[in-house]
Protein backbone atom coordinates (compact mmCIF):
# COMPACT_ATOMS: atom_id res chain seq x y z
CA UNK A 1 0.00 0.00 0.00
CA UNK A 2 1.54 3.30 -1.04
CA UNK A 3 2.54 5.62 1.79
CA UNK A 4 0.57 8.89 2.18
CA UNK A 5 1.99 12.02 0.62
CA UNK A 6 3.94 14.20 3.02
CA UNK A 7 4.87 17.87 2.93
CA UNK A 8 8.52 18.55 2.19
CA UNK A 9 10.59 19.11 5.30
CA UNK A 10 10.64 22.70 6.57
CA UNK A 11 7.31 23.68 5.02
CA UNK A 12 4.63 24.51 7.59
CA UNK A 13 1.01 23.44 7.05
CA UNK A 14 -1.03 25.93 5.11
CA UNK A 15 -2.96 28.30 7.40
CA UNK A 16 -6.22 29.97 6.46
CA UNK A 17 -5.94 33.70 5.70
CA UNK A 18 -6.26 36.00 8.72
CA UNK A 19 -9.54 37.82 9.00
CA UNK A 20 -10.20 41.33 10.32
CA UNK A 21 -11.64 39.65 13.40
CA UNK A 22 -8.39 37.72 13.90
CA UNK A 23 -6.43 40.98 13.83
CA UNK A 24 -8.77 42.59 16.36
CA UNK A 25 -8.53 39.57 18.69
CA UNK A 26 -4.73 39.65 18.48
CA UNK A 27 -4.72 43.38 19.20
CA UNK A 28 -7.12 42.98 22.13
CA UNK A 29 -4.84 40.43 23.78
CA UNK A 30 -1.74 42.54 23.19
CA UNK A 31 -3.31 45.71 24.58
CA UNK A 32 -4.75 43.81 27.54
CA UNK A 33 -1.28 42.50 28.42
CA UNK A 34 0.04 46.07 28.41
CA UNK A 35 -2.87 47.12 30.67
CA UNK A 36 -4.33 49.61 28.25
CA UNK A 37 -7.87 50.59 29.30
CA UNK A 38 -10.75 48.93 27.41
CA UNK A 39 -8.45 46.98 25.07
CA UNK A 40 -11.19 45.57 22.82
CA UNK A 41 -12.67 48.99 22.20
CA UNK A 42 -9.19 50.38 21.45
CA UNK A 43 -8.40 47.48 19.11
CA UNK A 44 -11.61 48.00 17.15
CA UNK A 45 -11.24 51.80 17.08
CA UNK A 46 -7.68 51.51 15.80
CA UNK A 47 -8.70 49.34 12.83
CA UNK A 48 -11.70 51.57 12.11
CA UNK A 49 -9.60 54.73 12.13
CA UNK A 50 -6.90 53.32 9.88
CA UNK A 51 -9.52 51.86 7.52
CA UNK A 52 -11.53 55.11 7.58
CA UNK A 53 -14.67 53.26 8.60
CA UNK A 54 -16.95 53.25 11.63
CA UNK A 55 -16.36 50.64 14.35
CA UNK A 56 -19.81 49.23 13.62
CA UNK A 57 -19.01 48.74 9.94
CA UNK A 58 -15.72 47.04 10.81
CA UNK A 59 -17.43 44.65 13.22
CA UNK A 60 -20.01 43.64 10.60
CA UNK A 61 -17.21 42.63 8.20
CA UNK A 62 -14.97 41.03 10.82
CA UNK A 63 -15.05 37.68 9.01
CA UNK A 64 -13.60 39.22 5.83
CA UNK A 65 -9.96 38.66 4.96
CA UNK A 66 -7.72 41.42 6.30
CA UNK A 67 -5.88 43.47 3.63
CA UNK A 68 -2.15 42.84 4.02
CA UNK A 69 -0.98 46.46 3.87
CA UNK A 70 -3.63 47.67 6.30
CA UNK A 71 -2.90 44.76 8.65
CA UNK A 72 0.78 45.72 8.73
CA UNK A 73 -0.04 49.32 9.62
CA UNK A 74 -2.51 48.09 12.20
CA UNK A 75 0.00 45.84 13.95
CA UNK A 76 2.52 48.65 14.10
CA UNK A 77 -0.06 51.02 15.58
CA UNK A 78 -1.14 48.46 18.17
CA UNK A 79 2.46 47.67 19.10
CA UNK A 80 3.12 51.39 19.61
CA UNK A 81 0.02 51.72 21.79
CA UNK A 82 1.12 48.71 23.83
CA UNK A 83 4.46 50.47 24.35
CA UNK A 84 2.66 53.53 25.73
CA UNK A 85 2.12 55.81 22.73
CA UNK A 86 -1.11 57.85 22.62
CA UNK A 87 -3.80 56.45 20.32
CA UNK A 88 -3.85 59.56 18.10
CA UNK A 89 -0.14 59.42 17.32
CA UNK A 90 -0.32 55.73 16.41
CA UNK A 91 -3.11 56.27 13.88
CA UNK A 92 -1.86 59.69 12.76
CA UNK A 93 -5.11 61.59 13.23
CA UNK A 94 -7.11 63.34 15.94
CA UNK A 95 -10.69 64.60 16.08
CA UNK A 96 -11.33 68.28 16.71
CA UNK A 97 -14.85 69.67 16.52
CA UNK A 98 -16.04 68.59 13.05
CA UNK A 99 -12.51 67.98 11.77
CA UNK A 100 -10.23 64.97 11.44
CA UNK A 101 -6.72 66.40 11.67
CA UNK A 102 -3.33 64.91 10.97
CA UNK A 103 -1.07 64.77 14.03
CA UNK A 104 2.39 63.54 14.84
CA UNK A 105 4.82 64.08 17.69
CA UNK A 106 5.68 67.59 16.48
CA UNK A 107 2.29 68.84 17.74
CA UNK A 108 0.05 68.47 20.76
CA UNK A 109 -2.99 66.24 20.46
CA UNK A 110 -5.98 68.63 20.37
CA UNK A 111 -8.13 68.47 23.51
CA UNK A 112 -11.86 68.91 23.94
CA UNK A 113 -11.29 71.94 26.18
CA UNK A 114 -9.76 73.74 23.22
CA UNK A 115 -12.89 73.06 21.20
CA UNK A 116 -14.77 75.21 23.72
CA UNK A 117 -12.18 77.99 23.37
CA UNK A 118 -13.10 78.12 19.68
CA UNK A 119 -16.80 78.25 20.63
CA UNK A 120 -16.21 81.25 22.90
CA UNK A 121 -14.38 83.12 20.14
CA UNK A 122 -17.05 82.37 17.54
CA UNK A 123 -19.82 83.41 19.92
CA UNK A 124 -18.07 86.68 20.75
CA UNK A 125 -17.44 87.51 17.09
CA UNK A 126 -21.01 86.74 16.08
CA UNK A 127 -22.44 88.80 18.93
CA UNK A 128 -20.23 91.74 17.96
CA UNK A 129 -20.35 91.57 14.15
CA UNK A 130 -23.36 89.40 13.30
CA UNK A 131 -23.52 88.59 9.60
CA UNK A 132 -20.90 91.19 8.71
CA UNK A 133 -17.18 90.80 8.14
CA UNK A 134 -15.30 89.66 11.24
CA UNK A 135 -11.85 90.98 10.33
CA UNK A 136 -8.62 89.08 10.98
CA UNK A 137 -8.07 86.44 13.65
CA UNK A 138 -4.66 85.25 14.83
CA UNK A 139 -4.01 81.85 16.40
CA UNK A 140 -0.78 82.05 18.39
CA UNK A 141 1.09 78.75 18.80
CA UNK A 142 -1.12 76.95 16.31
CA UNK A 143 0.46 73.46 16.51
CA UNK A 144 -1.64 71.21 14.29
CA UNK A 145 -3.63 74.23 13.12
CA UNK A 146 -6.76 73.07 14.95
CA UNK A 147 -7.92 76.44 16.27
CA UNK A 148 -7.04 78.38 13.13
CA UNK A 149 -8.73 75.93 10.78
CA UNK A 150 -11.88 75.69 12.92
CA UNK A 151 -12.16 79.49 13.10
CA UNK A 152 -11.61 79.85 9.36
CA UNK A 153 -14.17 77.19 8.44
CA UNK A 154 -16.85 78.02 11.00
CA UNK A 155 -16.47 81.80 11.25
CA UNK A 156 -16.67 84.74 8.89
CA UNK A 157 -13.18 86.07 9.34
CA UNK A 158 -11.49 87.88 6.49
CA UNK A 159 -8.52 85.58 7.12
CA UNK A 160 -6.85 83.68 9.93
CA UNK A 161 -3.14 83.95 10.67
CA UNK A 162 -1.60 80.94 12.42
CA UNK A 163 1.81 81.33 14.07
CA UNK A 164 4.19 78.86 15.65
CA UNK A 165 7.85 78.94 16.63
CA UNK A 166 8.27 75.33 15.46
CA UNK A 167 8.84 74.70 11.78
CA UNK A 168 7.90 71.04 12.26
CA UNK A 169 4.59 72.04 13.82
CA UNK A 170 3.86 74.43 10.95
CA UNK A 171 4.55 71.60 8.50
CA UNK A 172 1.78 69.58 10.18
CA UNK A 173 -0.53 72.61 10.17
CA UNK A 174 0.16 73.14 6.46
CA UNK A 175 -0.76 69.54 5.68
CA UNK A 176 -4.00 69.96 7.61
CA UNK A 177 -4.86 73.19 5.80
CA UNK A 178 -4.28 71.46 2.48
CA UNK A 179 -6.27 68.41 3.59
CA UNK A 180 -9.39 69.93 5.19
CA UNK A 181 -9.33 73.66 4.39
CA UNK A 182 -7.89 74.05 0.91
CA UNK A 183 -8.74 77.47 -0.52
CA UNK A 184 -9.74 78.88 2.87
CA UNK A 185 -7.82 82.09 3.78
CA UNK A 186 -5.36 80.75 6.37
CA UNK A 187 -1.84 82.16 6.51
CA UNK A 188 0.96 80.34 8.34
CA UNK A 189 3.81 82.36 9.83
CA UNK A 190 6.82 81.12 11.80
CA UNK A 191 8.10 82.88 14.90
CA UNK A 192 7.72 83.27 18.64
CA UNK A 193 4.25 84.12 19.96
CA UNK A 194 3.06 87.51 18.59
CA UNK A 195 6.23 88.49 16.70
CA UNK A 196 5.17 87.01 13.34
CA UNK A 197 2.15 89.33 13.22
CA UNK A 198 4.41 92.28 12.41
CA UNK A 199 2.24 95.31 11.61
CA UNK A 200 -0.98 93.30 11.26
CA UNK A 201 -3.96 94.48 13.27
CA UNK A 202 -6.50 91.80 14.24
CA UNK A 203 -9.98 91.65 15.67
CA UNK A 204 -9.17 88.48 17.64
CA UNK A 205 -5.98 87.06 19.12
CA UNK A 206 -6.49 83.53 20.45
CA UNK A 207 -3.99 81.12 21.96
CA UNK A 208 -3.64 77.85 23.82
CA UNK A 209 -0.03 78.42 24.92
CA UNK A 210 2.22 76.17 27.02
CA UNK A 211 0.75 76.38 30.52
CA UNK A 212 2.50 73.75 32.66
CA UNK A 213 5.41 74.57 34.93
CA UNK A 214 8.73 72.95 34.13
CA UNK A 215 8.32 70.74 37.21
CA UNK A 216 4.78 69.74 36.21
CA UNK A 217 6.02 68.66 32.79
CA UNK A 218 8.19 66.05 34.50
CA UNK A 219 5.19 64.80 36.48
CA UNK A 220 2.70 64.38 33.63
CA UNK A 221 1.60 60.86 32.61
CA UNK A 222 4.14 58.99 30.50
CA UNK A 223 1.99 59.16 27.37
CA UNK A 224 2.20 62.96 27.58
CA UNK A 225 5.72 63.36 29.00
CA UNK A 226 7.38 60.87 26.65
CA UNK A 227 5.51 61.69 23.43
CA UNK A 228 4.03 65.18 23.23
CA UNK A 229 6.38 68.09 22.37
CA UNK A 230 7.89 69.74 25.45
CA UNK A 231 8.00 73.04 23.57
CA UNK A 232 4.19 73.10 23.56
CA UNK A 233 3.86 72.10 27.22
CA UNK A 234 6.50 73.94 29.24
CA UNK A 235 5.43 77.45 30.27
CA UNK A 236 8.54 78.06 32.35
CA UNK A 237 9.23 77.78 36.10
CA UNK A 238 5.82 79.28 37.00
CA UNK A 239 3.89 78.15 33.91
CA UNK A 240 3.27 81.82 33.10
CA UNK A 241 5.94 82.95 30.64
CA UNK A 242 3.74 82.92 27.49
CA UNK A 243 0.89 84.61 29.35
CA UNK A 244 3.06 87.49 30.54
CA UNK A 245 3.92 88.24 26.91
CA UNK A 246 0.42 87.75 25.56
CA UNK A 247 -1.46 89.91 28.06
CA UNK A 248 1.19 92.63 27.95
CA UNK A 249 1.57 92.87 24.18
CA UNK A 250 -1.58 91.54 22.47
CA UNK A 251 -3.34 94.92 22.42
CA UNK A 252 -0.67 96.27 20.04
CA UNK A 253 -1.97 93.79 17.47
CA UNK A 254 -5.69 94.29 18.12
CA UNK A 255 -8.15 96.87 16.85
CA UNK A 256 -9.82 98.87 19.65
CA UNK A 257 -12.36 96.62 21.33
CA UNK A 258 -10.74 93.48 19.93
CA UNK A 259 -10.69 90.18 21.81
CA UNK A 260 -7.83 88.36 23.53
CA UNK A 261 -8.89 84.75 24.22
CA UNK A 262 -6.60 82.36 26.09
CA UNK A 263 -6.86 78.81 27.34
CA UNK A 264 -5.53 78.45 30.90
CA UNK A 265 -4.40 75.97 33.48
CA UNK A 266 -7.08 76.23 36.16
CA UNK A 267 -4.43 76.32 38.91
CA UNK A 268 -3.13 79.63 37.59
CA UNK A 269 -6.28 81.12 36.09
CA UNK A 270 -6.69 83.85 38.68
CA UNK A 271 -3.01 84.76 38.43
CA UNK A 272 -3.39 85.26 34.67
CA UNK A 273 -6.55 87.28 35.32
CA UNK A 274 -4.59 89.55 37.67
CA UNK A 275 -1.83 89.91 35.08
CA UNK A 276 -4.41 90.96 32.49
CA UNK A 277 -5.95 93.59 34.76
CA UNK A 278 -2.50 94.91 35.68
CA UNK A 279 -1.61 95.11 31.98
CA UNK A 280 -4.57 97.37 31.20
CA UNK A 281 -7.44 95.08 30.21
CA UNK A 282 -10.55 96.70 31.69
CA UNK A 283 -12.83 93.80 30.84
CA UNK A 284 -11.11 90.48 31.60
CA UNK A 285 -13.31 87.51 32.43
CA UNK A 286 -12.51 83.96 33.52
CA UNK A 287 -14.89 81.33 32.12
CA UNK A 288 -15.23 77.67 33.15
CA UNK A 289 -14.87 74.57 31.01
CA UNK A 290 -17.45 71.79 30.84
CA UNK A 291 -16.13 70.37 34.13
CA UNK A 292 -16.51 73.68 35.98
CA UNK A 293 -12.77 74.42 36.09
CA UNK A 294 -11.52 77.95 35.46
CA UNK A 295 -10.20 77.47 31.92
CA UNK A 296 -10.52 80.53 29.66
CA UNK A 297 -9.63 84.21 29.77
CA UNK A 298 -11.60 86.56 27.51
CA UNK A 299 -10.36 90.14 27.60
CA UNK A 300 -11.40 93.30 25.73
CA UNK A 301 -11.38 97.08 26.25
CA UNK A 302 -7.72 97.81 26.60
CA UNK A 303 -7.30 100.97 28.73
CA UNK A 304 -3.69 101.67 27.86
CA UNK A 305 -2.17 103.01 24.67
CA UNK A 306 -1.54 100.19 22.16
Amino acid sequence: MPSPLRKPAGVSPRRPPRTIGDEIEWATRKLARSRRPDPRKAALATWATLARETPGAVWLKRHARSPAELALRYRRAVADQAAGAPFQYTVGTAAFRTLELLVDRAVLIPRVETEDLVSHVLRWAEDRHGDGQWGIAADIGTGSGAIAIALALEGRFERVIATDVSGDALAVARRNVESVAAGVPIELRQGSLLEPLGETRCMVVVSNPPYLTTAECRETPAEVRDYEPLLALDGGPEGLEPYRTLVAAAARYLHPGGLLALELDSRRAMTVHSLALASGWADARILPDAFGRARYLLATNWKGIP
